[in-house]
């Protein structure tokens, strides 16, 4: 069953990716993150040991978790699409690149799945594996100093920023998983789009 919301998580991130953002997400970043996805959530990986007790609701709610942080920190970089989760200035010029793009979604995902899962030594066993993606990627990860940055005209930033704000809406979801005592309040801000 994991296995398989595993899959669901991954196939809605791609969806979003490629769907929902055509102009902005490339086939190589969004085949990055997903191939991101795969490694670490894939039975064998070491995200995997974590998440394998999850039940379906869990699971739903972190793929959907993922895929709203993929969304709010990619949005920026494109012109016509609106967060609907954080406030971030459009990103413009020579720093909208693919990196940018990906280490943005990454420290984005890292801000939600820090939240969502607890269990003793995750952080850490995340941090590594982030470590070396950034690392493929150019990028020097000292996650003491970035998990303090909110500078939006920066990639972490951007990430922590959109993290931030995917994390507040998931604290009143209506699910109860952190013990809201509030209903969920809508979820979608009413919003025109051009």
């Amino acid at each position: 069953m994991i296995k398989g919301l595993l899959r669901v998580a991954v196939l809605s991130a791609s969806v979003l990716l490629s769907v929902a953002q055509p102009q902005t997400i490339t086939s190589t970043t969004a085949a990055s993150l997903t191939g991101i996805l795969n490694t670490w959530f894939s039975p064998g990986g070491t995200g995997y040991n974590y998440v394998k007790s999850f039940n379906g609701i869990y699971m739903a709610r972190l793929g959907y978790g993922i895929t709203s942080a993929w969304f709010e920190a990619l949005a920026p970089y494109q012109q016509n699409t609106v967060a609907l989760r954080s406030v971030i200035a459009k990103v413009t010029g020579a720093v909208n690149t693919d990196t940018n793009k990906e280490v943005s979604a990454l420290y984005a995902t890292r801000v939600v799945l820090n939240s969502l899962i607890v269990q003793s030594g995750f952080k850490a066993d995340l941090d590594t594996f982030l470590t070396t993606k950034l690392s493929a990627l150019g990028v020097t990860a000292n996650f003491a100093v970035d998990a303090l940055n909110t500078d939006t005209t920066t990639p972490i930033g951007i990430g922590n920023v959109a993290g931030a704000g995917v994390v507040t809406h998931l604290l009143n979801d209506g699910t109860n998983q952190d013990g809201e005592t509030i209903f969920a309040q809508p979820s979608i801000k009413l919003i025109a789009y051009v």
